[in-house]
């Protein structure tokens, strides 16, 4: 009887563990398909590289704040986004021009694999973003990122207050650093690659 009644409390502790996990598993989709990012990529690792990103980026959020600025949904945001993207193309070509060099910049909105990353402010679980992509020259370098949407532009410049508000309380507390649960996010980034493996 004891070995029935140990199994049968091993099966109710197993329950309620996959039931946790899918509760986490579905906001971390949530959060996944509610995010859009901004994404530049220097040229190179190398110093003078690295700081013609940084001007890059600065130039775009100076100059881009009428159209980060979102307060709609996601597939707004996108539609905006498309509508500027040869404006944004302009400008960071002449910020690497005014600065002495002659970079090509490729620019598109694309649906890409992110690891788990931890940035310090935020928290984002593995799996698919759509994000803007910028890609300095050849691309290659250390890249820089934030949130487009919602506006909760992270870095260097600062922490813009996100708006509108789109995430509940379990998923704001996913995404922030005082209740940071590695094993979870562990496993949500072990299924994720392997969906991207198998479906990309």
């Amino acid at each position: 009887m004891k070995k029935i009644e140990l199994a049968f409390i091993l099966g109710i502790v197993i329950s309620m563990i996959m039931s946790s996990y899918t509760v986490f598993a579905e906001d971390c989709e949530y959060i996944r398909e509610n995010i859009l990012r901004l994404h530049i990529l220097a040229n190179s690792d190398n110093e003078e590289d690295q700081k013609i990103k940084l001007l890059v980026r600065d130039r775009i959020l100076e100059e881009s704040k009428s159209i980060f600025m979102l307060t709609g949904d996601k597939e707004e945001a996108k539609e905006k986004i498309l509508e500027n993207i040869d404006y944004i193309k302009d400008i960071s070509e002449e910020e690497i021009y005014n600065n002495g060099y002659n970079y090509k910049v490729n620019i598109e909105l694309v649906n890409m694999y992110f690891t788990t990353r931890d940035y310090g402010e935020i928290i984002l679980p593995a799996g698919m973003y759509d994000s803007l992509r910028i890609n300095i020259g050849e691309g290659e370098g250390k890249n820089w990122w934030c949130l487009i949407y919602p506006n909760m532009c992270i870095g260097s410049v600062g922490v813009e207050e996100k708006s509108p508000e789109i995430f509940s309380k379990n998923q704001e507390d996913i995404m922030g650093k005082e209740n940071k649960i590695e094993f979870r996010f562990a496993i949500v980034e072990i299924f994720e690659s392997f969906k991207n493996i198998i479906f990309r």
